[in-house]
């Protein structure tokens, strides 16, 4: 995992994740693989670690939305944030998992942050 979170610091990743056919379904396959994590698996983080892991989450869902995420991969998704959620003691990881749970639409609020309108006029022309 740690691969692709340390990728999407640079700044050309957001144009890559918008533009290019190889990164579609980058958003579903991490969704993916964080439902299917064991309990063992996810103990294993630092509290930095799952922050970045919240991080890469919130961009992909950021700049590719929900689609093709099914109800039960999101479900098992925001399972395992909500339990890194309550059982991490940093602050910075806790607020990662915030933005995942709302990314993935289970957050009960609707976060403007999350506009493919806001981010294709605003930040994708700073790229």
């Amino acid at each position: 995992m740690r691969g692709l979170q340390q990728l999407s610091f640079r700044p050309y990743f957001a144009r890559f994740l918008t533009t290019s056919e190889k990164a579609r379904g980058l958003a579903v396959l991490q969704t993916r693989r964080l439902g299917a994590m064991t309990d063992a698996e996810a103990g294993a983080f630092e509290p930095d670690d799952v922050a970045e892991i919240g991080q890469f989450l919130g961009t992909l869902l950021t700049l590719q939305g929900r689609e093709g995420i099914t109800s039960e991969e999101t479900q098992a998704a925001v399972a395992r944030v909500k339990k890194w959620q309550r059982n991490v003691s940093l602050a910075f990881a806790q607020e990662t998992m915030e933005r995942c749970i709302v990314g993935l639409g289970a957050g009960g609020g609707y976060d403007p942050i999350y506009s493919r309108d806001r981010i294709t006029k605003e930040f994708l022309p700073l790229l």
